[in-house]
């Protein structure tokens, strides 16, 4: 009984934080359409485009995705094909769930310690920044190893709750 309310807890944890995320990744998908069309303005206004709006745009798409990809797992969004699967037992869905999701863990896991790597370079290495505007990218990989950390949170979870028909709608 402990143990469930632990997990419990932590659920509740990585859902909080993946939903402060996809607000701030939704805030930032708003400033990027606004940057775009600024930019689209400036070219047809004054024959001039806005400096820096690839850079930028490129920047924002790396925590907007990121944090996404958390986002659609939590909601356990992703595309599934369950021609064969729907027909098993559910003690054998469970299990293929569970199984499913300790394979990501273990392809997450990889990606968070190279992209942990990576931020941890970028950051030793002030010259890693952007050409045009001159950003550091450091603040971003960082961001980007955030946004992998909570899908890796998120998958944990999974194992715990495999998908079934009363967790699908009310997780």
């Amino acid at each position: 009984m402990k143990h469930t309310h632990l997990i419990n807890t932590a659920i509740s944890i990585v859902r909080g934080l993946t939903i402060a995320l996809s607000v701030v990744a939704s805030l930032l998908l708003c400033a990027m359409v606004v940057v775009i069309v600024f930019n689209v303005g400036s070219r047809f206004l004054f024959k001039m485009p806005l400096y820096g709006t690839i850079e930028l745009v490129e920047l924002m798409m790396i925590i907007i995705s990121f944090i996404a990809i958390a986002y659609t797992s939590m909601q356990r969004g992703h595309v599934r094909i369950t021609i064969l699967t729907d027909k098993l037992p559910q003690i054998i869905q469970d299990f293929l769930g569970r199984f499913v999701s300790l394979l990501n863990v273990t392809i997450f896991s990889l990606i968070l310690y190279q992209a942990a790597i990576n931020a941890v370079y970028s950051a030793s290495n002030l010259h890693h920044r952007t050409d045009t505007l001159d950003i550091p990218i450091a603040p971003f990989k960082i961001l980007m190893v955030l946004g992998v950390a909570v899908l890796l949170c998120i998958e944990i979870t999974h194992v715990f709750r495999p998908l079934s028909p009363e967790l699908d709608s009310g997780e």
